[in-house]
């Protein structure tokens, strides 16, 4: 069954890949973004016939109204995302995060549309050596970015719009149209590619980790097998030492790895993605996928310029809102909203 399907953050890293995904089933899409990291992810796309493309900011009721009223179902994954950048514009986090969530959640109520949300398996905070299923507490996120995303969930299920479902993922990784090299793994592979050494801070910490086309098959499916409440959404449950190495290994000469022992990270936990692979959930997609995908001719220069602020959803931020050191000192008296 042909939908129309609104896909809030369209431009974004997971929204880029998804659109196409979604497209590509026969689905029709609207992306909504305000284009802050740029719109270049949607090149091409635009002159699908299924597609369109809606410049403009959620923060604004009317907007969240027309995304919605469009659609049949609506895919809310447009944040401020990660721990750092949520810190840049504590603001900008909760408004966008937050207070956007909760216009969407009413309006899919009211007009009867489902709405797909994306979490984050960060809502757990740190749970050492414990498989975490979607039953586990949520009390300690560790970051603003966290809570934020732990309190819209919590709006959603209030809501109450039909049939919602929340999907809570761990790290992405992988190639998209939207690159990004703020995250770990990518991070590492583009250094292993270059032949740089690899320096993990601590490492004995696990992370659940998911390739981001397989997040966008997740969705996808989300979308047309009807799926419902909160799910861990996740591939690989692996230490940061161990990613390292592996990511060494998948490059030839392989390269050193450095550790820093002194070095940790609250950030703690292996979940359990059993419910939703019992609802079909397959994902497939390996870290030496990643590596291949990332030494293809068209990613060649993104990656020997990883370390640029294009690539890092934090340093496009500080380069968006000066003043990153009263950002900061404003933090406290937002998380205290949240």
């Amino acid at each position: 069954m042909i939908v129309r399907v609104t896909v809030t953050g369209g431009a974004g890293y997971l929204g880029s890949v998804l659109c196409r995904e979604l497209v590509g089933r026969g689905h029709e899409v609207l992306a909504v973004d305000s284009l802050l990291y740029g719109g270049g992810s949607l090149s091409n796309l635009e002159r699908e016939p299924r597609f369109r493309l809606l410049v403009a900011d959620l923060r604004d009721h009317a907007v969240c109204e027309r995304a919605v009223r469009w659609a049949d179902v609506v895919v809310h994954l447009a944040a401020i995302v990660g721990d750092p950048a949520g810190d840049i514009d504590p603001d900008l986090t909760i408004d966008t995060n937050l207070h956007s969530t909760h216009s969407l959640a009413h309006l899919c109520r009211h007009n009867k549309r489902k709405l797909v949300y994306a979490s984050t398996c960060s809502v757990y905070g740190s749970a050492p050596g414990r498989l975490v299923s979607e039953g586990h507490g949520t009390e300690g996120p560790v970051s603003l970015y966290g809570r934020t995303k732990l309190h819209a969930e919590r709006e959603i299920q209030d809501a109450g719009p039909p049939g919602y479902a929340i999907l809570r993922m761990g790290t992405l990784f992988g190639d998209s149209p939207r690159r990004r090299f703020d995250l770990v793994a990518n991070l590492f592979m583009a250094k292993a590619i270059l032949g740089e050494t690899l320096r993990v801070q601590g490492g004995a910490q696990y992370r659940p980790f998911l390739h981001v086309a397989d997040a966008a098959d997740a969705y996808a499916d989300a979308i047309e097998q009807d799926w419902g409440g909160v799910l861990n959404i996740a591939s690989h449950n692996i230490r940061i030492d161990e990613l390292a190495q592996e990511v060494s290994a998948s490059v030839a000469p392989p390269v050193r790895v450095v550790f820093d022992l002194s070095a940790t990270d609250p950030r703690d936990y292996r979940v359990d993605s059993q419910r939703a692979r019992r609802l079909g959930f397959s994902p497939f997609r390996t870290f030496e996928d990643a590596v291949w995908e990332l030494q293809r001719p068209e990613a060649r220069d993104a990656v020997k310029r990883y370390a640029e602020a294009e690539f890092s959803n934090v340093r496009s931020l500080e380069v968006e809102y000066v003043g990153t050191a009263a950002a900061a000192s404003r933090t406290t008296r937002m998380e205290a909203s949240v």
